[in-house]
């Protein structure tokens, strides 16, 4: 079990399934790595990707992040994802009726060979 609340992880999973217009966001870094790094994909599919690891629990790894600018409440986590260790930031924004996904991209910080943060 990941160090991500259950609470969390269950509103960003329902607010990312639900797909409403103006309820989630991706940051353009966060789209150009997600696209470098699966050029066949859409930018929107990260969206299905972070609710199906946040919705199963897939979290290798997991902290909170206090540093953002933005108002909500952040995660940063590690997951595997297509056989890649992969990191993700997402915002349940202020509210809790939006998400938005800072980044998505292959793991460069921590432990690579367990996907652990160090």
């Amino acid at each position: 079990m990941s160090a991500i609340p259950k609470d969390w992880r269950e509103r960003v999973v329902a607010i990312l399934e639900a797909g409403r217009a103006g309820t989630r966001a991706i940051t353009n870094t966060a789209r150009m790595d997600w696209m470098a790094l699966f050029p066949e994909s859409f930018s929107f599919e990260v969206y299905s990707v972070v609710a199906k690891v946040l919705k199963a629990d897939a979290v290798t790894d997991a902290r909170k992040v206090e540093t953002m600018d933005e108002p909500g409440e952040v995660y940063e986590f590690l997951f595997v994802h297509a056989q890649r260790r992969m990191y993700s930031k997402v915002n349940l924004c202020e509210g809790r009726v939006s998400v938005l996904v800072y980044s998505a991209h292959l793991q460069r910080l921590g432990n690579i060979e367990d996907g652990r943060f160090v």
